[in-house]
């Protein structure tokens, strides 16, 4: 399963971090020249940098003065002793992780450093014993670890790790990976001055990505619809005393793709773990009602003004499923087809289906209306919707819920039911959402803000299985807080956004993150339930 083969750079990251931090590379003046990353080629579409020397400076002043915490790091180093702590990287260059798309059944992750020690660097990403010999190719050389559908290349000083996402490994791949970077005819460097910026500055972590970019579009369609409104984006995160505080400077499509409105407060309300406000062109963002809106059903929004809302209050156990096939153009995204034909719409991102691991969100959406009288006239000869007390419902065509239902002697059945859509009226805002709610939802809109509360997603969150159970129970014994996202300004075409991950006793979560990690590596060779 694809999830396992990947787990193994996730896993590693932060006990190599840990590393570093323990070995005393945090004080070594910062190097400015990055200039191993220039083998990124200019067609890459999203990059996350990580900058060692400016993670290392906070962690140093977090455990000055925390020698408990110290402590306990200390004994990730002395369980894992067979880390050798020479990893074969330069702590003073940035680490950057760049999405690479070959075609869309070929596509993963390269991770590009500074080495200091080949083997080392192999050795430490890929924790096998038995791997293949590495193959000199071209001034170069690389390893095939088709097992892992990892390849490890070299040039001169510079490393890459391929980690594929999709498809598999080949000599083909290592080959074409080797001239497309280390023999790219332009950088990303050269190209976006952006990018530049990025690989330039001080902050801890920094992600860059273009609109062509499909990491969003991988991950849920809302996002996907979020992702249009910019052409690029750049976002840094940095250790604060307060939490994790993000800064977004993203270039706009258009002027009026995000409209200046008279701020509002966003607030979460009863069980709500998440909330998403804002207002934008209703040409750029219609993709955003996707998931909810047949095409026959897109005059329910005909006089949207571009104020928007989005919501989780709990979660579902329960699998879409789509019966008949489609073209991949299908507006209702993502899709993937099962062993028996069916396409399930579960949550998909580099790490493959996940709609059998974690339960769905229960999302209601609201959008603010112009004509809502005019609207409830045309739903009267709309003999699709149905309609009682105010509340109104119609069925998605060939869309399912999956849902198990007690069945005598023989246990659970499973039955498909017709996936319904409910809508109804708050003032002159439309609200959708897959059931009819017990108390209804109150819209709010702002020009740009999102909240997601970490406490209210672990009360109301219910595991699906025992996987899932025991990740979300390790996870949940951090007391994390919100992250809030708010608007600043829009200067020069761009949209700046600052945010703040709020964490309770600070500087325990920041240290305790290599513990967690350390904890969930535990799980790492468990069965996907």
């Amino acid at each position: 399963m694809k999830f396992e083969k990947i787990k193994i750079l996730y896993w590693s990251f932060w006990p190599i971090l840990l590393l570093f931090v323990l070995g005393g590379y945090y004080f070594v003046p910062k190097v400015n020249d990055q200039s191993h990353l220039e083998v990124i080629p200019a067609d890459v579409d999203a990059v996350i940098l990580v900058n060692p020397i400016a993670l290392f400076a906070a962690y140093e002043r977090l455990l000055e003065d925390n020698p408990v915490a110290l402590k306990e790091m200390e004994s990730i180093k002395e369980t894992g002793a067979e880390m050798d702590p020479s990893i074969g990287i330069n702590p003073l260059k940035k680490v950057g992780i760049a999405h690479y798309k070959r075609n869309d059944e070929e596509q993963g992750f390269v991770v590009v450093v500074q080495l200091t020690n080949f083997k080392e660097f192999v050795k430490n990403a890929n924790r096998r014993d038995n791997k293949p010999d590495p193959v000199n190719y071209a001034d170069g050389k690389y390893i095939l670890v088709e097992k892992d559908d990892q390849v490890f290349l070299k040039k001169g000083t510079i490393g890459i790790l391929y980690q594929a996402q999709r498809g598999s490994v080949s000599k083909e791949l290592a080959e074409t990976l080797y001239h497309e970077f280390y023999e790219n005819e332009k950088s990303l460097m050269q190209s976006e001055p952006s990018f530049l910026e990025a690989v330039n500055g001080k902050s801890q972590f920094s992600y860059w990505s273009i609109n062509t970019s499909n990491l969003a579009e991988n991950l849920n369609p809302h996002i996907a619809a979020i992702n249009n409104l910019f052409n690029r984006k750049k976002v840094s995160l940095n250790i604060a005393e307060n939490g994790l505080n993000t800064n977004g400077s993203m270039e706009l499509k258009s002027e009026s793709s995000i409209r200046i409105r008279d701020e509002e407060e966003v607030e979460l309300i009863g069980n709500e773990c998440f909330r998403f406000a804002a207002s934008v062109d209703p040409d750029e963002f219609k993709g955003f009602f996707d998931i909810v809106l047949s095409e026959d059903k897109k005059y329910l929004i005909s006089s949207w003004n571009g104020g928007v809302c989005a919501s989780i209050n709990g979660f579902k156990d329960v699998e879409l499923k789509k019966v008949n096939i489609t073209p991949s153009n299908d507006p209702l995204y993502p899709f993937n087809y099962d062993t028996v034909g069916v396409l399930s719409a579960g949550i998909s991102n580099f790490a493959g289906k996940f709609e059998n691991q974690f339960s769905y969100p229960f999302f209601t959406v609201a959008c603010e209306l112009d004509d809502v009288e005019g609207l409830k006239e045309q739903l009267a000869a709309d003999s699709t919707i149905t309609e009682v007390s105010g509340y109104y419902a119609y069925t998605l065509d060939n869309y399912f819920v999956k849902k198990k239902i007690p069945s005598g002697i023989f246990g659970n059945e499973i039955v498909l039911e017709p996936q319904r859509i409910c809508f109804y009226f708050i003032d002159n805002s439309i609200v959708f959402s897959p059931e009819l709610p017990e108390v209804d939802f109150v819209p709010q809109y702002a020009t740009f803000h999102l909240k997601f509360d970490f406490q209210k997603f672990f009360e109301t969150y219910t595991p699906k299985n025992m996987f899932d159970d025991l990740i979300m129970s390790q996870v949940s014994k951090y007391n994390f807080g919100a992250y809030e996202v708010n608007f600043k300004e829009i200067k020069d075409g761009h949209i700046f956004l600052e945010g703040n991950f709020n964490l309770t006793e600070t500087k325990n979560h920041f240290i305790g993150f290599p513990l967690l990690i350390n904890r969930l590596r535990s799980l790492a060779s468990l069965p996907l339930l």
